[in-house]
């Protein structure tokens, strides 16, 4: 539906936590609640780190990784969660896989 704001869980699949987007057991930098991944109801993307450990981190133009805790990314932006690369629009494409039982 378009105009909505939808805000999504990002974090490490575990049995205590369900979060809406599941990154795999084995990613152990990525925390079981990570960050919240908010699509506006423009399609942007904002992120929100939400542990005080295991960072997330975006990928500048000039390559470097800049901590964040707090920010709009692009759909495209390389981002580091603990060790884990991804970006925005993978971990939104995570949203129509199922869950491994």
């Amino acid at each position: 539906m378009g105009g909505e704001i939808r805000t999504y869980l990002v974090g490490r699949r575990n049995s205590s936590v369900q979060c809406d987007i599941a990154i795999p057991e084995s990613e152990t930098s990525v925390s079981r609640k990570h960050l919240e991944l908010t699509v506006t109801a423009t399609g942007r993307c904002y992120i929100v780190h939400v542990h005080p450990q295991n960072t997330t981190q975006v990928q500048g133009r000039d390559g470097a990784w800049v901590p964040i805790s707090q920010d709009y990314v692009e759909l495209d932006s390389p981002l580091m969660l603990g060790r884990y690369q991804t970006t925005a629009r993978q971990l939104l494409a995570m949203l129509q896989q199922p869950a491994h039982r």
